[in-house]
């Protein structure tokens, strides 16, 4: 059809110039050349064989541009046909009624094509087909009928499969067509998610036609995976010889799963590339001379895709409750942005940037400033960042490219217990996981990877606790710790290897550690190795921590609070003596900081730099510390656990000490023990008739477990609270706490030897009343009654009798200022130089005969003074004077027959005629050196 002739050609097939379609199509058609195709449905052409008669003009007629030949869009039907399957008007009615196969192309020319290649294939030569003469569409019909039956195939044709004929489901349904037929979709300018919904519905009509067996489906492009086919379309195909056995071998039988949609087909659409390697617009492109088109042009010369969601939490307060994890916890989410390319020819280049999932809401060139981590490679890359309009683009396509390929998962931000979808929690260290079958990962950013790496239980194996071999394992390896840690009296004193060994096994337990263990002493007698031999059970290697102690004394505060609320167990080694006195008090600030967070449970508030809070950081682990000083401040003081290694502490046979590590290095004994006590910890709540959850109890068996271990804390607390007594209700109850929380072990450790048949010499290392809880408790209780000596009050009585002994302060004689009083050497005078006594420094009170006894009344602010700027170490800074004058009073510290004033930490004295008022402190006090006088 030329512009000669499209007038005629219009008119031939039905369609009126006037019309708003006959004016357009006159108009394309004015100054180039078109296709006019005659068109016959697969319905009329039935009814005309049946009748005996060949259609003599065509049903309707399909109208395209030379340069949009094949193209589904670009057909344009004249007018309404009577079904939406065309067939060609040579095609014997044989073929129609017995073909073995139909194929469903997606044009008319596409048929054509088929059709000639299915002929081909069958056997019919070139020169046959192309032979003219004055009646070739019945020469066709000939030729068609001499292809044997298993050869033929009935090609069937519509204007786009789905695209564009709605009735294409109802004719697909209702037709008589054969037991195989093939569907093939060549969407060309359509979304892949929207050819597959209007793929579906097409394929389960046919499904529902009962002459078809075999429904196939053909997609170019496929719906899923890369195009076995990447150049052109249907009809290109077919007209470069591809083979048709190629074509039916990339069919499919069943419907592709719906892919995920990269870009909405509509102009100004972004998208990522097939190969991934390019950024691409779908823009509509419109020159005077040719017909509006649409395509995707590249605009960007780099792909991407979001490849993993990465949620990273820890567990909540209910999950190592319960044990069940739980989904609506919430944690930190980060994504892996993949980004594709090839520059100028070289090969194809991938890298990942990482960051938080915020990054996804900046442009590309933001990304840095908002945490992410982005390879050197990228960076070099001239076309990094996107920019502008292309970097919200970029944005779009990568957000969307690959979506179902998308992974999500989650790892924990600490190691320890951590709950499981069915309830019986996990057990990580390091890279390892009791049980192994477990998929559970931890991420630990501090410390650093390689002391991350070194933490685990050796090679663990899992155990099967109703197996005797398996028994046995737990019962030898169970003897061997009590024979190298205990029996062996590598510790002389007892206590010390009772206190070492339940810190090592301490983590086991699914309950939260609060007592630090402070080993001190002179240096090299054995701190760090008594420290390390604790390590030894979570070496994932077995030299892992072999003169290797995890922390340092040097650590900062920030560092040391990361760990401890990322790790099962930890040591600062070697707080020593420092040249620097603020070196010395910032380390020293720093670890009393660190003890009292461990106790009370406690973790310092954040913000980032966007003043928002920032997740605050509690401890889990058992925290050791080795120096060669005692903790001089009581509120840490009070909250460890003190073990001195000094002189003779070790056993003076070396190789008793030496087996320790002998038996970490050469066996791994130790980390091997510890996988057998989570092991056991699992099997009693999963097996143990004690704990087991019932209906309607409200409580998993987990819990109950969990609620045994804590009644048992509470009994070794208790114990520990009696044996305390002595010192006080406040010194005995933190005692108690601290005793039981470390001795809690040892119930554990007893019921585990029961179950494995220890035997009885060696449960009565572990027994309650007489075996190693009870030498914690002894150890507990003398440490308190020597705290209680250096308690805020003790201390401030001290400081002051020393600051008056060494005449920083005075005191003077209240009824006689010019005379020295009674005792004056002691009480801040000295001699002059007429050989008489003289006051020294500031006063800071005066001397009365209260009902027999001589009392010195101090002035509560300049006495303190004195005493906090000249002894730091018995009162550091942030202690106030009003509570150090207030535990005095409560530590009965005051003068006898003194009452002290309401809310003042004063007392006056009636028993005087002036009536004067002060702190009241004995001298008798004073001249002890602040120390309680027998009574």
């Amino acid at each position: 059809m030329d512009a000669a002739t499209t007038s005629d050609r219009l008119k031939e097939a039905g369609v009126k110039l006037s019309t708003t379609l006959g004016k357009a199509w006159k108009k394309q058609f004015q100054k180039r050349d078109g296709l006019f195709i005659p068109w016959h449905s697969l319905a009329s052409l039935r009814d005309s064989l049946h009748k005996g008669n060949r259609p003599n003009h065509a049903e309707s007629f399909v109208i395209c541009s030379p340069e949009h030949l094949g193209e589904p869009e670009r057909h344009n039907f004249t007018m309404k046909v009577g079904g939406s399957l065309g067939v060609h008007p040579s095609t014997p009615k044989s073929w129609i009624e017995k073909a073995n196969v139909a194929v469903c192309v997606p044009s008319p020319m596409a048929a054509d094509a088929w059709l000639t290649q299915s002929l081909f294939n069958s056997g019919i030569s070139r020169d046959e087909l192309a032979r003219s003469g004055q009646n070739s569409a019945r020469r066709l019909t000939d030729i068609m009928e001499m292809v044997p039956f298993e050869d033929r195939v009935l090609v069937l044709s519509t204007d786009a499969l789905a695209l564009h004929r709605p009735s294409l489901p109802d004719d697909l349904a209702g037709a008589e067509l054969p037991s195989e037929v093939l569907l093939v979709f060549d969407p060309q300018h359509a979304s892949l998610a929207k050819s597959h919904q209007e793929a579906s519905t097409v394929w389960e009509a046919l499904e529902h036609n009962p002459s078809v067996s075999t429904p196939r489906a053909l997609f170019l492009p496929p719906l899923a995976g890369r195009s076995l086919f990447p150049d052109g379309n249907l009809r290109s195909l077919l007209g470069s010889g591809a083979r048709l056995d190629e074509l039916i071998s990339a069919s499919v039988l069943e419907m592709p799963t719906a892919p995920s949609s990269n870009e909405e087909t509509k102009p100004g659409a972004w998208r990522i590339s097939e190969d991934g390697l390019r950024t691409e617009q779908f823009v509509q492109s419109a020159r005077s001379d040719e017909a509006p088109t649409l395509r995707w042009e590249e605009r960007i010369p780099l792909g991407g895709r979001i490849t993993k969601l990465l949620t990273r939490r820890r567990p909540t307060a209910r999950e190592l409750k319960t044990g069940c994890m739980e989904a609506a916890a919430n944690g930190k989410v980060f994504v892996d942005v993949e980004v594709n390319w090839e520059y100028r020819g070289s090969p194809e280049e991938t890298c990942q940037v990482t960051g938080p999932k915020e990054i996804l809401h900046y442009q590309p060139v933001d990304w840095i400033r908002h945490g992410a981590v982005i390879p050197t490679e990228l960076l070099m890359h001239p076309n990094w960042p996107p920019r502008h309009q292309h970097a919200e683009g970029f944005l779009q396509a990568v957000k969307v490219h690959r979506r179902d390929e998308r992974r999500d998962s989650m790892v924990w931000q600490q190691m320890g217990w951590v709950p499981t979808a069915h309830g019986l929690p996990a057990f990580i260290a390091g890279e390892q996981v009791i049980p192994a079958h477990e998929d559970v990962t931890s991420e630990i950013k501090t410390p650093s990877p390689e002391t991350s790496l070194r933490y685990g239980f050796g090679e663990i194996s899992e155990l099967n606790w109703k197996d005797a071999a398996d028994v046995e394992q737990v019962r030898k390896d169970f003897r061997t710790i009590l024979d190298t840690y205990v029996r062996s009296e590598a510790w002389s004193d007892p206590a010390a290897a009772a206190v070492i060994l339940a810190a090592a096994l301490r983590p086991c337990l699914p309950l939260r550690p609060k007592t630090s263990i402070y080993i001190w002493g002179p240096k090299g007698r054995g701190k760090t190795f008594s420290a390390e031999t604790a390590m030894y059970f979570w070496a994932r290697d077995k030299s892992a921590w072999i003169d290797m102690p995890p922390g340092s004394a040097g650590d900062t505060l920030a560092y040391t609070e990361k760990v401890l609320s990322s790790v099962p167990i930890w040591v600062i080694d070697d707080l020593a003596p420092s040249a620097s006195r603020d070196a010395a008090q910032n380390k020293s600030a720093h670890l009393e900081d660190t003890i009292r967070n461990v106790f009370n449970n406690a973790a310092k508030g954040r913000s980032d730099r966007d003043a928002q809070a920032q997740e605050r950081n509690f401890p889990i682990a058992q925290l050791i510390i080795t120096g060669e000083n005692q903790l001089t401040t009581p509120s840490a003081r009070e909250r460890t656990i003190p073990v001195h290694i000094g002189t003779g502490s070790l056993h003076p046979d070396h190789k008793r000490t030496a087996a320790i590590t002998e038996l970490a290095v050469s066996d791994g004994t130790q980390a091997r023990f510890t996988s057998h006590l989570i092991s056991y910890i699992r099997h009693l709540a999963s097996t143990d008739s004690r704990f087991s959850s019932g209906p309607g109890s409200g409580m998993t068996s987990w819990e109950r477990m969990r609620s045994w271990l804590g009644e048992e804390l509470r009994r070794h607390q208790k114990a520990a609270v009696e044996c305390s007594s002595t010192v006080g209700m406040a010194a005995a109850d933190r005692a108690g706490k601290l005793a039981g929380d470390l001795s809690v072990v040892y119930a554990l450790l007893d019921d585990m030897a029961q179950y494995v048949n220890l035997g009885d010499e060696y449960r009565k290392i572990l027994d309650f009343e007489t075996g190693l809880p009870q030498r914690i408790r002894s150890l507990t209780v003398s440490t308190a009654a020597d705290h209680a000596k250096a308690s805020p009050g003790q201390a401030l009585a001290q400081a002051l009798a020393s600051a008056l002994a060494a005449g920083y302060c005075h005191l003077i004689d209240g009824t006689d200022p010019t005379k020295a009083p009674e005792n004056w050497h002691a009480l801040g005078w000295t001699v002059g130089h007429d050989e008489h006594p003289m006051p020294k420094g500031i006063c800071v009170g005066s001397i009365y005969v209260h009902e027999g006894r001589t009392v010195a009344l101090f002035d509560p602010i300049s006495a303190f003074k004195i005493a906090e700027e000249k002894f730091p170490a018995l009162i550091p800074p942030g202690q106030k004077g009003p509570s150090s004058w207030r535990s005095m009073w409560d530590e009965g510290l005051m003068a006898p027959n003194t009452t002290r004033q309401k809310d003042l930490n004063t007392a006056r004295l009636l028993s005087i005629k002036e009536r004067p008022s002060g702190v009241p402190v004995a001298i008798d006090l004073l001249l002890n050196g602040g120390e309680p006088l027998e009574p």
